[in-house]
């Protein structure tokens, strides 16, 4: 009787290696990949922003009398600067985020504002990529309770998202509307769309359309993932609508004031 128990627990014990072998698995790839962004936000972000603040000293001190070539490659060089630190600061909120230690800095605020100063960070890229941004903004909207540095990095995750899978000439659209409860920013690229199947897990961290499929390259696949973190923190919500060859409509929606 004896052995046939301890018999029994080796069996049980067989058979659950495989499982325990594989969580154990999953457990370190996770903490790998928490000590990896770690490492960024603070290993990055010090060097980012010293090479920001040089080029905009260069800039300020010699940019008028460069070259037309030679100003616009300063001008790349400094918006793709912001870029790298705004991805930091992004990877630094998702942290804060998922241990619940996010403070926001919530100021009553139109949105307007942030959503054109926004635009205006992407426009270089824009130019570049031959993508006319269209924009449909009232004169006036309501004010929202909001965080405005961190929601203008929900709108430039938005635009940077819609220039990737919108082809050289083709458009995207900006638009801030509301009702007597909401204000709704819209982003609406001309892509090749999304597939049903893909909506219920875009904005999961590191979920990426398939890039072959998409001719997708320049994801990180957390820009989508910090967008629906950052709008939930703002007791808010973002919505996907897109079908294949109509391109795709990323809509935030937040509570007025």
């Amino acid at each position: 009787m004896h052995r046939n128990s301890k018999y029994k627990n080796i069996k049980k014990n067989v058979k659950e290696a495989p499982i325990n072998t594989e969580n154990k698995i999953s457990q370190e790839t996770n903490q790998f990949t928490k000590d990896l962004i770690k490492m960024i936000v603070h290993d990055m972000r010090v060097p980012l922003t010293a090479i920001s603040g040089s080029l905009e000293m260069i800039s300020d001190t010699i940019g008028t009398t460069l070259p037309a070539n030679a100003k616009k490659m300063m001008a790349i060089a400094m918006s793709s600067s912001k870029m790298l630190i705004n991805m930091v600061d992004d990877l630094q909120d998702i942290g804060k985020i998922e241990i619940n230690r996010l403070n926001l800095k919530k100021t009553s605020a139109s949105i307007n504002d942030i959503v054109l100063d926004a635009i205006s960070g992407m426009e270089i890229w824009a130019g570049k990529k031959k993508i006319c941004i269209e924009v449909d903004i009232p004169e006036t909207s309501p004010n929202i309770f909001i965080d405005a540095e961190r929601f203008k990095r929900v709108v430039l995750n938005l635009l940077s998202n819609a220039m990737n899978y919108t082809p050289s000439g083709g458009n995207i659209s900006v638009k801030v509307f509301h009702d007597n409860e909401y204000v709704y920013t819209s982003v609406t690229d001309t892509g090749e769309g999304i597939p049903e199947e893909y909506h219920e897990f875009i904005f999961d961290k590191f979920f990426q359309v398939d890039a072959r499929r998409s001719k997708q390259k320049n994801s990180s696949g957390l820009g989508l993932y910090y967008c629906k973190l950052m709008t939930e923190a703002h007791n808010g919500r973002i919505v996907l609508k897109s079908t294949p060859g109509n391109g795709s409509t990323f809509t935030v929606i937040l509570p007025v004031c």
